[in-house]
């Protein structure tokens, strides 16, 4: 029997611009990857999920099957090669890119997402990896989605809010709840050169630019260019700080959601603030943000990035997906600007800068709650690939 498991990553991205998608998917791989060397096994990759300008592939080396897009179209005209290649996979992991197996993008995600979840179904065990589960809006998505789930292998919340909305779901007999796997993505803190208080501010593009609509899709309740402007405007009068604008989302190809325009717009504006790089990847990311001494942003995986690596953080919680995820860490210190006005969200932000070494300890017992959750999810993991070693026989 050879000692090779292939193992299907759906959802997950080598080529993503959202380096949060990135984060995902290098983290899950790491843990595979651990788990594998524990059990003396190698480890083969198929990839599916949204592509974009990065490549991170060399991450994965010779253990790269093949990494492709996930196409409605090819999948509806009998043209995809999703099914056969499915089928030579031991395991699928599907991590819904965090959190898009939910019908508030647009019922054609939901349904791409539900399509390629049954077809894996079909071939071989599948395994939703920690993500946010829903919300679904409407009553047809809830039954879709509790039906698919039940099926599933495992089911992973990355937060007790899913977890708890899996079970109004009646999905509970295989679920678990875990963090965020992005938990795990390694880093080498950057040093960076003064003695200024270095703040790292990731604003972000989509909401920058009103959502996918351009019309607060998201419902803010206040205009975020002009808040971002705003908190510029205090933060740089203040010359003890030195202002980093930080993207985590770099999409030439759909400015709606590019964060690096929206800080390079800023920056022309504000010129003493520095505006960082358009990162490789994920863990260059990381480590950029870990150089931080506070952090405040609005993309959830640049939040994560700061909080994993002790960077006290206020996260600008636009979704329930931030809520879930750090009030599950039992960390409270969040600007929610679905609820809050622009003078509450700027007075949150700053106030966590001066109480930053309060933060930091909250930070640091969060991080010890992450890191047993995650343990959990790594045992499931070994445990899954020691189950293929000992019961199936390998193709």
């Amino acid at each position: 029997m050879s000692n090779t498991i292939n193992i299907g990553l759906m959802w997950h991205s080598l080529k993503s611009d959202n380096l949060g998608v990135g984060a995902l998917t290098l983290s899950q791989v790491e843990i595979i990857n651990e788990a594998a060397r524990a059990l003396g096994l190698s480890v083969a990759y198929k990839v599916w999920g949204t592509q974009g300008g990065k490549d991170y592939s060399a991450y994965l080396g010779d253990r790269l099957i093949s990494s492709g897009d996930i196409s409605l179209r090819e999948i509806v005209m009998g043209r995809s090669t999703l099914g056969a290649e499915m089928s030579s996979c031991h395991l699928i992991f599907d991590i819904g890119e965090g959190d898009s197996f939910s019908d508030i993008y647009g019922l054609k995600r939901f349904f791409l997402h539900v399509i390629t979840k049954w077809m894996a179904l079909g071939k071989c065990p599948l395994i939703l990896s920690p993500q946010t589960i829903g919300p679904y809006a409407r009553a047809s998505t809830r039954f879709l989605a509790s039906r698919l789930m039940k099926r599933c292998r495992k089911v992973f919340a990355r937060d007790d809010i899913s977890k708890d909305y899996l079970a109004k779901l009646g999905v509970v007999s295989n679920t678990g709840v875990a963090i965020d796997v992005a938990f795990a993505l390694p880093y080498q803190r950057k040093a960076f050169p003064g003695d200024k208080i270095k703040v790292g501010v990731n604003v972000s593009g989509l909401l920058f630019n009103g959502g996918y609509s351009k019309n607060n899709m998201f419902g803010l309740q206040f205009d975020y260019r002009q808040f971002a402007e705003h908190l510029l405007e205090k933060l740089t009068a203040d010359d003890r700080y030195q202002v980093y604008l930080v993207p985590h989302v770099v999409c030439e190809s759909y400015p709606v959601d590019d964060d690096f325009k929206a800080c390079q717009c800023l920056h022309e504006q504000f010129p003493n603030t520095v505006l960082a790089p358009t990162f490789k990847d994920p863990i260059e990311a990381k480590s950029y943000i870990a150089g931080m001494d506070f952090f405040t942003g609005s993309r959830m995986h640049a939040c994560i990035a700061a909080f994993s690596s002790g960077v006290p953080v206020v996260p600008v919680s636009y979704s329930r997906k931030f809520n879930g995820l750090f009030k599950s860490m039992g960390y409270e210190y969040l600007a929610d600007p679905t609820t809050q006005n622009e003078e509450q969200v700027l007075g949150s932000i700053l106030e966590g800068l001066s109480r930053r070494a309060e933060l930091a300890e909250k930070v640091y017992a969060g991080n010890r709650i992450a890191a047993s959750r995650l343990n959990m999810y790594r045992e499931f993991v070994a445990e899954a690939l020691d189950k293929v070693l000992r019961t199936s026989a390998m193709p």
